[in-house]
């Protein structure tokens, strides 16, 4: 009777499994490192996304589209503008910010684990992922180069885990075009994607490999320990840096800028630093806060003041001064000066748009009677999909000022205007014109009798 041998075992499955569990590992490592992302920038940066929501505007138009989507570099352009438009709402900023952690974590993680040993990928992976969201958050930095970032990521990962060499080559040049035209970086790509042709071509990860398998530990538990280790090192470096980037004056400006775009005049008034550390700027929104609400000169004692100043700081010409200064002319009943202001700021936004600023000429152009200008305005908003709706509600005034004399905010503000026979550059010349117009604007009389008191001091 023969006996039947057994087949030996294929030695190279066990490091084929292994590595698979590997994979598998990180990948669930970075899923619960970007919960934690998700978490800390919800809570830390949440304003710094509805800040960036207002200086991109997209416009759901074929007018808007076309010229973008038809030049290099256009269409990255186009998807930053449409994914900013949703930082409008809580937790979407965060949501996708830390998708772009993950994505580029993940890209760089899969091209790093060719290259050099396993337990140090994800260290480098995760610093790589944090990187991109400390930049997210600042104002200079453009959302379409993260974009291209993941793009170009996955492009090199495609040439490098290609099947075979003509797919990979394949893939290097529709990726070096098609890559290279989304993002307008055409160079780029055909250089990285060129470098990792040619390490697949010429076996170097062969050589990579071998090199890789002597440097881990050949303990598998104690190799993912090390990696889990690494990466709470990155994931702790990375947000202690966020931190204390954070803890600054640009932040505090970014939430009292966004507090009052959305007229949440409670919310200001509620910010722990406005009394803790109290300086013109933050008096001005303060001020501005309570004279939206109507109790300017009744509270006026109960909160911080610095002097004339604090009324209205002081104008550098500074975009975020120029757009407070619009909302301190308009509650003051000073429209020409609201309108320049806000144009003036709408100007110099960069990419000129900033809804907000739009929503502002639209209301003092309805009010000094430019309906043409108003409607060019509420065009481009009805193009978008926040500000739709309340740039509508302001095509009901074209051409009729009936409607504007009737309505609570733009008729008194109309009516004032009509009384007066001009005005200068000067604030305090200004608010006393418009007090003698109309003894009964109660925001202008306010704002006059702060500055009474306060030079007196």
């Amino acid at each position: 009777m023969r006996m039947r041998k057994n087949k030996p075992l294929n030695p190279t499955n066990v490091p084929v499994d292994r590595d698979k569990r590997d994979v598998w590992i990180q990948i669930l490592t970075y899923l619960i490192l970007s919960v934690l992302v998700f978490w800390f920038l919800q809570k830390f940066c949440r304003y710094d996304y509805t800040y960036d929501e207002q200086f991109r505007m997209f416009r759901y138009s074929w007018n808007y589209a076309e010229p973008l989507l038809f030049s290099a570099g256009g269409i990255s352009t186009y998807i930053a503008d449409y994914l900013t438009q949703f930082y409008y709402w809580p937790a979407c900023g965060a949501l996708i910010n830390t998708l772009f952690f993950l994505g580029t974590a993940l890209g760089v993680f899969f091209i790093l684990r060719k290259l050099i040993p396993d337990y140090l990928t994800s260290f480098f992976a995760v610093l790589c992922g944090l990187v991109i969201v400390v930049l997210e958050t600042d104002l200079n930095y453009q959302t379409e180069n993260t974009l291209s970032i993941l793009l170009i990521l996955l492009a090199l990962n495609c040439i490098l885990y290609a099947p075979n060499k003509a797919i990979s080559s394949v893939v290097f040049m529709v990726s070096t075009v098609v890559v290279g035209y989304i993002t307008g970086h055409f160079m780029y790509v055909f250089i990285l994607g060129l470098v990792a042709f040619l390490f697949y071509v010429f076996g170097m990860e062969k050589f990579t490999r071998k090199f890789r398998s002597k440097i881990p530990p050949q303990n598998f538990v104690l190799r993912q320990v090390i990696s889990v280790i690494l990466c709470i090192c990155a994931l702790w470096l990375g947000l202690n840096f966020f931190t204390e980037r954070h803890h600054n004056q640009s932040t505090r400006l970014k939430c009292l800028e966004t507090l009052r775009w959305r007229k949440d005049w409670d919310g200001i008034l509620a910010l722990p630093y406005m009394k803790l550390s109290p300086t013109t700027l933050y008096a001005a929104y303060q001020n501005l806060a309570l004279a939206n609400k109507g109790v300017l000169s009744e509270q006026f004692d109960k909160y911080p003041q610095l002097g004339v100043e604090g009324l209205w700081s002081d104008n550098h010409g500074l975009q975020y001064e120029l757009l407070l200064f619009s909302d301190i002319y308009f509650v003051q009943g000073n429209v020409a000066a609201s309108q320049m202001a806000a144009f003036n700021g709408f100007y110099y936004s960069g990419k000129t748009v900033l809804p907000t600023a739009l929503l502002r000429l639209v209301e003092t152009n309805l009010i000094n009677g430019s309906y043409q200008v108003a409607e060019k305005y509420i065009s481009l908003l009805e193009e978008t999909l926040l500000y739709k709706k309340p740039a509508s509600e302001y095509r009901k005034f074209l051409n009729h000022p009936e409607l504007i004399e009737q309505d609570p905010v733009l008729g008194p503000l109309k009516k004032l205007t009509q009384g007066l026979d001009g005005l200068s550059s000067d604030m305090f010349t200004d608010l006393k014109k418009i007090v003698q117009a109309n003894p009964d604007f109660k925001a202008a009389k306010d704002y006059l009798d702060c500055y009474t008191k306060l030079s007196h001091e």
